[in-house]
């Protein structure tokens, strides 16, 4: 009895050994996963923690809550992130590669370390296989996330043609931001000028403000209209190749915090994607803003001419 006991630990102290140096100090999780999206975007969004909590709002339930990512050092074209998941904080790396313009693979890698023990090596390797498993669903989120382009910019672009390439406009330099009744004095008087020289208004009036520093303004304000009108006096003519293409907005509502955020979206797909621009974007003012005093009903589209 005693041999028989004797052997059976000694078979146990073999299995507990073999256990302990064939299980690795240090486990490394790694998922990667590949999408149709801009590299520039993919960063930008992944290294914002309000995107992850949309990202992440499917994950978890009452018994089963949700992981939370917690944002580390911001690195060239990768991101320090850390995953809390039930009080435990497991740091990783996730790096964006970029493929083409438009294509991108996320690999996320993390390391869960040993701690002193066998029975804490054993533990460590079931928590590294869950959080593979739990970090190539959460991936998984990410590319259908991040391939709607309505969840990276915050708003819907589309390629449109130019319609209205005929145009009346007043352009003028300001130190400061105009006002509504700047802005409509100036729309009045191209209708005007438009109804004197029997011009039909084609679309809604347009308003493009552009600073370099903050302290210049550039303003243009624009009419579209039915028939080739040469100007006069600080009233200008002017034309959109009938061949063009525009990048435009769904219709944004809101007030000037709401038009900007927009605005500065949309600069940022212009810019992720190269576009050249053969006129500046502008506003389309589809609500006349000296009627309607509450901005949060303001709808406008914001149009952005391209090559």
């Amino acid at each position: 009895m005693k041999k028989l006991t004797v052997a059976i630990l000694v078979v146990l102290l073999l299995v507990f050994a073999i256990i302990y140096f064939l299980i690795p100090p240090q486990f490394t999780v790694s998922n990667t996963i590949l999408l149709k999206a801009n590299p520039n975007s993919i960063y930008r969004c992944l290294s914002n923690e309000a995107k992850w909590e949309k990202i992440l709002e499917e994950e978890g339930s009452a018994d089963n809550p949700k992981q939370k990512i917690k944002i580390g050092k911001k690195l060239m074209g990768s991101m320090e992130v850390q995953i809390k998941d039930k009080g435990s904080s497991f740091p990783g790396l996730i790096e964006i590669l970029a493929l083409k313009n438009d294509s991108a693979a996320i690999k996320w890698t993390l390391n869960v370390e040993r701690g002193p023990g066998l029975f804490k090596r054993i533990q460590n390797y079931f928590i590294a296989k869950k959080l593979k498993n739990s970090t190539a669903g959460i991936l998984g989120n990410v590319k259908k996330f991040l391939e709607k382009t309505e969840n990276i910019y915050d708003i819907q672009v589309q390629m449109v043609s130019i319609k209205d390439t005929l145009l009346v406009a007043i352009k003028t330099t300001s130190k400061n931001y105009p006002g509504l009744q700047e802005v409509y004095g100036r729309i009045d008087k191209l209708q005007n000028y438009a109804t004197a020289n029997g011009a039909v208004q084609t679309g809604y009036p347009m308003l493009s403000v552009r600073t370099g520093d903050s302290i210049n303004f550039e303003i243009i304000t624009g009419l579209p209209i039915s028939k080739d009108l040469k100007g006069s006096g600080i009233i200008l003519h002017k034309e959109m190749p009938s061949t063009g293409r525009m990048l435009a907005t769904n219709e944004i509502k809101g007030g000037p915090y709401t038009i900007k955020k927009a605005f500065n979206n949309l600069e940022d797909f212009f810019e992720d994607h190269k576009f050249i621009s053969p006129a500046v974007p502008f506003e389309s003012l589809i609500t006349n803003r000296m009627q309607e005093k509450d901005t949060s009903k303001w709808v406008t589209k914001i149009y952005y001419p391209v090559y």
